[in-house]
């Protein structure tokens, strides 16, 4: 009888996991649901005689690095700090932990 019980309780593990990992346990709310799909609406994009880069509005939840990522098709052969020297030097007066909701700054494109 004790395997008997032993082998339910481990059926029924088994399935609250299976449940859990299939379908969840948390409702989905409509705030959830209704989250707007992060995509920068404003891009213009720019060529000068070394660099080009696209100007972009910046939308909440935004980041340089989210939006190098949209922007350019391959960023993993970049590295971070070229990036981040990049952005500065297109933006004099902000750095990329600095930038602002609603405010355009402006973002290398990189082409291989």
């Amino acid at each position: 009888m004790k395997k008997l019980i032993i082998l339910v309780v481990c059926l029924f593990f088994a399935f609250i996991i299976y449940h859990d990992i299939a379908k969840g346990t948390l409702p989905i709310t409509a705030t959830t649901a209704s989250a707007p799909v992060y995509k920068s609406t404003e891009k213009a994009t720019k060529k000068t005689k070394n660099s080009s880069y696209v100007t972009v509005k910046i939308q909440p939840g935004d980041t340089v690095l989210s939006i190098i990522e949209e922007v350019n098709k391959d960023t993993r052969s970049i590295p971070m700090q070229r990036i981040i020297s990049d952005f500065s030097g297109l933006n004099k007066q902000t750095t990329p932990d600095k930038i602002q909701v609603g405010k355009t700054y402006k973002f290398p494109i990189y082409s291989k």
